[in-house]
Order: structure tokens, then C-alpha cells, then sequence
């Protein structure tokens, strides 16, 4: 069950805490139908149907270096057209035709880190393996210095990439910010144990006062009730901006759960100047991402997708 509850306000030690405002299911591997307009049912659009020959559909991928940093492997996230987000083929079908296109030799892609240009990612075409249809690997080039977990984004859509986010790991202060809040979900749903954060992510952005605090929380090992927090800057504290908890059961190997959404990266998708949040939600033998855009003080659910996996 994925429920998205009311705000909740951190004020020093006390709560503050709106009334509920929606529930429902969401499922775990198929989540939104995000559709362009008129988008054909092949990919043909990618050579050209209904643009200038050997144009494409622009893209947006996760990118993760490999230790020596020469090398990535390419998760893609969605298909871009026009400041709207279209979810990839699940057709295997089509997934060669994919390959051809955005995996072609040479083809370079700009690699973002906090929303600006840092370098490149070339394509380096390979062989499909099961359970890999869409992902691939790229050839690196960056100045940036490259730290077990660093991740970026890479694209060849046209966006507005003059943002100025920073971002860095909790301190003990903000991992409390974050528990308050997340303390009064879990009393929500039921449960009064201690959640453990698993994942804390401060957030810089200039046109907040103060930093935006991302955590992942977990009751135990087994992921179940897995919740993910993006709490926002208010006069009087911190309130929940984003809750994404779920509870229903995945089984794993010898009946283990494997479920969690953690903060991948901040990016202007549709060039307003208010960068969206895009979270990565991993599960057994796969993931997909979900991405989030600010409409006033509130968040909504933009897109769900990805490569999810076997």
C-alpha cells in the first residue's frame, strides 16, 4: 500500500500535522503511464516518422561510473520532447531498434552533476544481455573527481542546465529534522518503532533559504514500510513535502523484502527555474525511477518509469 498522507511539521522538538489528503495503491513495477502526445506505438519516431530524417526523440539517462572512472553504464530514465517526460519501450521487440539508435558509436551525451554541464558520456555500443535491454555503457570525460557512489545524469535534450544545487550527506541535526517527521508517518500507518534512516541527503538550491533535507527510512532488514521523506524549509521549521511509503510485501530470497526510493538528483526538466526531484526506487532484481515537480508548496508526481528490470 503507497500512501500519500498529510504535511507534517517539524518545530524544534514539538508537530504540527495536517489532515490526510489521498490514498491509493500504486503498483511496484508499472507505475504511471506516462504517454507523449500522438507518441506511435513502434519507434519509429526514432528515425524520423514525424521530425527531420535521422532525428530522434531526446533522452534522459542515470549514469555510474565504474571504479577506474573511464567507463559508465547508461540507465534510462525517459524519453524528453518538448518538456514532457515519455515512458521507454517495454516491448523487447523493440529494444534492438533502441540499441541502434542510442547506443550508435560516437553518439555523446552532456553528463550533469547538481543540474550543470560537467562533461560527457559517449556511447560505447555493446552486446544486449538478458535482464540489460535498454542499459549500456559509455566512455567518460569529466573533470570532476569521482567518489564511490557519485552518480550523475546525461542527456541530449536542450534544458536549462544553469542551475546552482549543492548537495552533501546529513549531519546529526538534520538526520533528527528528518526522524521527527518521519516518526509521525510511521505513528500514521500504525507503527511505533524507531525507523532507521538509511539515506540522508542535504539539498542547496538558491531559490530556497534553506537547504531542502532528503531521507530513506526502513523499520528492519526486510524493507517493509520502507518510506522516503523530502522535507521542506518553512518560517518555523521543516513540514513533509514529499511521503512516498509503501507496506506491501516483495518477497526476496529465503522471504526477504527488497524496497526503497533514496534521492537521485536534482534537474529543470521543463525550464522554469524550479528544478524537479528525481528518486531512484530500487526492488528486487530491479528499480525505475519517479520524479517529482514543486506546484506552488506542494509536490505532484510527474512520471514514473525506467528499465525495471528482470
Amino acid at each position: 500500500m503507497l500512501k500519500a498522507i498529510g504535511v507534517v511539521t517539524a518545530i524544534g522538538g514539538s508537530l504540527l500535522l495536517s489532515a490526510s489528503i489521498s490514498e491509493g495503491r500504486l503498483p511496484l513495477r508499472r507505475t504511471l503511464t506516462n504517454r507523449l502526445p500522438s507518441l506511435p506505438p513502434s519507434l519509429s519516431v526514432l528515425r524520423g516518422a514525424d521530425s527531420t530524417p535521422g532525428d530522434s526523440l531526446k533522452i534522459l539517462f542515470a549514469v555510474y561510473p565504474t571504479l577506474d572512472g573511464n567507463s559508465a553504464y547508461l540507465d534510462p530514465i525517459a524519453f524528453l520532447r518538448d518538456g514532457q517526460l515519455a515512458e521507454l519501450p517495454h516491448d523487447d521487440n523493440l529494444s534492438s531498434e533502441f540499441r541502434k539508435t542510442y547506443y550508435d558509436w560516437g553518439r555523446s551525451y552532456r553528463l550533469l552533476l547538481d543540474g550543470r554541464p560537467v562533461g560527457s558520456a559517449t556511447a560505447v555500443p555493446d552486446d544486449m544481455l538478458p535482464c540489460v535491454r535498454l542499459q549500456g555503457d559509455a566512455r567518460l570525460s569529466t573533470s570532476v573527481p569521482l567518489r564511490r557512489g557519485t552518480v550523475f545524469l546525461a542527456t541530449d535534450a536542450n534544458l536549462n542546465e544553469t542551475l546552482r544545487v549543492t548537495s552533501r550527506a546529513t549531519v546529526r541535526t538534520e538526520d533528527s529534522t528528518l526522524a521527527t517527521l518521519a516518526r509521525v508517518v510511521y505513528r500514521q500507518n500504525g507503527q511505533a518503532t524507531r525507523p532507521t534512516l538509511t539515506a540522508g541527503t542535504v539539498i542547496e538550491t538558491p531559490s530556497e533559504g534553506r537547504p531542502l533535507l532528503a531521507g530513506s527510512f526502513t523499520l528492519d532488514r526486510t524493507a517493509r514500510h520502507a518510506l522516503f521523506l523530502l522535507a521542506q524549509p518553512t518560517p518555523r521549521g521543516y513540514e513533509s513535502g514529499i511521503v512516498w511509503y509503501d507496506t506491501e510485501p516483495h518477497p526476496g530470497p529465503s522471504g526477504e523484502f527488497w524496497l526503497s526510493m533514496t534521492f537521485f538528483a536534482l534537474i529543470d526538466l521543463d525550464g522554469d527555474g524550479q528544478p524537479e526531484v528525481v528518486t531512484q526506487r530500487i526492488f528486487f532484481e530491479g528499480g525505475d525511477f519517479v520524479i517529482y515537480r514543486r506546484l506552488g508548496s506542494s509536490w505532484r508526481q510527474i512520471y514514473a518509469g525506467g528499465t525495471n528490470g528482470c
